[in-house]
C-alpha cells in the first residue's frame, strides 16, 4: 500500500485494501508466476473477469511493486519507447529470457522487450532512462547503447506523466 500511495502523491489516484470480488487490482503472491500486471483497464475487461489476479508479485520490493503498479495504472515499458537509444542484440535477449528462470515465449519477449511503441498508439513523452517502467538488463543484451540501471523509485518523469494523465 505504501507503493500505491506513492503513485497517488502525484495524481488523484486513491488505493484502498479490499477483499471485494470485483476489486480493480487483484494482487497474487505466487512465487512461481513471476512479476507481472495487466495494463490499465485490461484487469477489469469482461474476457478476464474477476476470478483471478490482475497482478502477481514474486519479488516483494519497492522497485518491483512500483513498476507493476505503473502497469496497473496504464503505463507501458519505457525501454520500448520509440526514442529509446537502445539497439538490441535480439538473439542474446531471446536466449536469456527463454532460459531459466524466466522461460518466456518468443511472443512474450517480443511484446515485453523488443517491440517499440508506435507514437500513434500511446501518449509519448520524452524518453526517461530513470523511469521505474524501464527494465534493467545486462550490457550484452545491447549491440549499442548503455543499459539502464535498476530503478527503485519514481523518476521526475514518472511523477509528471501520471499527474498529466490523471490530472494533478
Amino acid at each position: 500500500m505504501d507503493c500505491a500511495r506513492e503513485w497517488g502523491r502525484h495524481a488523484p489516484l486513491h488505493f484502498t485494501e479490499s477483499q471485494d470480488y470485483d476489486a480493480e487490482i487483484r494482487v497474487g503472491f505466487d512465487p512461481t508466476r513471476g512479476n507481472w500486471s495487466y495494463i490499465g483497464t485490461d484487469s477489469v475487461s469482461p474476457e478476464r473477469g474477476f476470478h483471478s489476479a490482475s497482478m502477481n508479485l514474486q519479488d516483494v520490493n519497492a522497485g518491483t511493486i512500483l513498476h507493476e503498479l505503473g502497469h496497473a495504472i496504464g503505463l507501458d515499458h519505457e525501454h520500448q519507447h520509440p526514442d529509446a537509444p537502445l539497439h538490441w542484440n535480439k538473439q542474446r535477449v531471446i536466449e536469456a529470457l527463454m532460459g531459466a528462470p524466466n522461460h518466456w515465449s518468443l511472443e512474450n519477449i517480443r511484446v515485453n522487450v523488443l517491440e517499440r511503441f508506435s507514437r500513434r498508439d500511446v501518449d509519448v513523452t520524452a524518453f526517461d532512462s530513470e523511469s521505474i517502467m524501464i527494465y534493467a538488463f545486462p550490457a550484452d543484451w545491447l549491440i549499442e547503447g548503455t543499459p539502464p540501471r535498476r530503478n527503485t523509485r519514481l523518476s521526475d518523469g514518472d511523477k509528471a506523466l501520471v499527474g498529466r494523465l490523471y490530472g494533478e
